[in-house]
């Protein structure tokens, strides 16, 4: 299709979105080495990205990554990270590093989804539980109900692109805060 000409008016109509692929086909299955992932986040930092959403991860810490987050936070970019689908404590990368905000997914009733990871490294919570997207099949796309932290993360990034499109002065910590400040606190629950 050519959208070239579609007129689209958002909230966040000053955000402009990079697509930057860091996954490959790994035994079958669709997966994200940490050189890739490390190399995806340097990339977006290095052209001006001011927010970088990243729905994949593991549960093992790379230097690599490590110091490529470290490298896009230092440039200003807030860094959105899926918290996994373990349904444990355990750490998950890169949503565990310190210059990374992790997301953990709820469900229809604003408590922990079943299988989201969760612990005291999970910075916010957002809806991951039969969200609705668009998925490949064949030569096109269809839409499924789909549920993870990966589709959580997204909403919180585009919050953030929303209150940097509204706000655009605050840096990747003022975001936060407002996103922060402004969020139930669902500990309880």
């Amino acid at each position: 299709s050519n959208f070239s000409d579609i007129n689209l008016d958002s909230p966040a109509d000053n955000a402009i979105i990079m697509n930057v692929k860091v996954s490959t086909i790994v035994n079958g299955e669709v997966g994200a080495y940490q050189s890739n992932t490390s190399a995806g986040i340097r990339y977006a930092a290095n052209n001006g990205a001011n927010i970088i959403s990243m729905s994949f991860g593991n549960q093992l810490s790379n230097d690599a990554e490590l110091n490529a987050v470290n490298y896009a936070s230092a440039l200003g970019a807030l860094l959105i990270a899926a918290a996994g689908n373990n349904n444990s404590q355990l750490p998950y990368y890169p949503a565990a590093y310190p210059n990374v905000k992790a997301v953990a997914a709820t469900d229809m009733n604003d408590r922990k989804a079943w299988f989201s990871s969760y612990g005291t490294w999970v910075d916010i919570s957002a809806p991951g539980q039969d969200i609705f997207s668009t998925w490949p099949m064949n030569s096109g796309l269809y839409y499924n109900g789909t549920s993870g932290t990966s589709m959580a993360t997204p909403l919180v990034s585009g919050l953030a692109a929303l209150t940097l499109s509204q706000f655009p002065t605050l840096n990747n910590n003022e975001i936060w805060q407002r996103i922060t400040a402004n969020a139930d606190n669902i500990d309880s629950a």
